[in-house]
């Protein structure tokens, strides 16, 4: 497979995690709270993983750092909703691209390994 075809094929993903980070850098940049520092590290480490893994990188291993990432940004963000610093609609906003962003990383691990988690 040609490499346009591969970075086309997981260009979105690539893409939502760094809407996601966008997303995440306008919102809890404003945060005078020490929740925000995790969201923005784990948000980060995602989009690097998910960068890495487009480019070849140690691809299985950078696929499981984004998945990993992706979880524990999830927790972190409930944990700043709980403390007030996102709504229930930025908090829905943001899980749901994580959904996506999760079913991509899925769907590129089960193509790869032909393994289902």
């Amino acid at each position: 497979m040609s490499t346009r075809r591969r970075t086309t094929r997981i260009a979105p993903l690539y893409t939502r995690a760094y809407d996601l980070y966008s997303w995440l850098l306008d919102h809890a940049a404003r945060l005078d709270d020490p929740c925000a520092k995790p969201l923005l590290e784990y948000a980060q480490v995602l989009l690097d993983a998910v960068c890495l893994a487009v480019e070849s990188f140690d691809t299985d291993h950078q696929l499981r750092k984004a998945d990993e990432a992706a979880t524990l940004l999830r927790t972190h963000l409930r944990v700043a909703a709980a403390r007030g610093h996102l709504s229930d609609r930025q908090l829905l906003h943001a899980n749901g691209m994580l959904r996506e962003i999760g079913r991509q990383i899925g769907g590129w691990h089960r193509q790869r390994t032909g393994v289902v988690r």
